[in-house]
């Protein structure tokens, strides 16, 4: 995952700038897209403020659709009748987020690997804050190693992708957020899968422990 300024969000969603030289959108692509950013902006942890902006260009290039659709013509309808009812609600959000590790011959539709039974260790694990910089974008990370042999080695943070589908929300604190990215900037542990060294749901669970102790003083 690579954060993802609002260029190139812009980028990914197409321009929604009216353009002679550009394609123009017809209805159906134009009600498409108006569904394809509260989507995609949801699924992929956009910020509110930037998906309802965006909505708001695309409703002002295309007046027409947005009529016939009966859709809001100002930032604050839009907030108010497309974006509140789908986003949750949280203003500094933490989420715990697992997913499947890479092991081929085993199986990987769930959140673990093999099976989800809670006692499986077989899993990655990483969190997701909505940072003190204004990105348009959750960041997440956890730890991994550069090492070859993926066992053991140096630990270094891997950027992660916030997915509804495997992330769980944990808080909604500001304290909590800066807390959890000052301890990222931290020199990182050494890495080992088991043994001695950390892993990445030691890592991550360690950091929550100092910060959700830190942030009840």
């Amino acid at each position: 995952m690579t954060l993802i300024n609002d260029k190139k969000l812009s980028a990914l969603y197409g321009d929604t700038q009216t353009n002679p030289t550009c394609h123009l959108l017809d209805e159906k692509e134009f009600n498409n897209s108006i569904v394809g950013f509260l989507e995609k902006g949801l699924k992929e942890g956009y910020s509110k403020t930037y998906v309802a902006g965006e909505i708001l260009n695309l409703i002002n290039n295309y007046p027409e659709y947005a009529e016939a659709a009966s859709l809001p013509t100002t930032y604050e309808g839009v907030m108010q009748q497309l974006i509140q009812p789908l986003y949750p609600k949280y203003q500094n959000p933490v989420y715990q987020c697992i997913r499947p590790l890479a092991i081929p011959w085993l199986d990987q539709q769930g959140k673990k690997t093999g099976s989800e039974l809670e006692e499986n260790p077989l899993y990655h694990q990483y969190s997701c804050i909505n940072p003190k910089e204004k990105y348009s974008q959750l960041i997440c990370l956890g730890l991994t190693t550069n090492s070859k042999n993926h066992v053991a080695g140096n630990g270094v943070g891997q950027l992660e992708t916030y997915s509804v589908d495997e992330c769980t929300f944990v808080a909604d604190d500001r304290c909590i957020s800066d807390c959890i990215e000052e301890e990222w900037l931290k020199e990182k542990p050494d890495y080992t899968l088991v043994g001695l060294g950390t892993n990445c749901q030691e890592y991550d669970n360690n950091i929550h422990e100092v910060c959700h102790d830190r942030c009840k003083e």
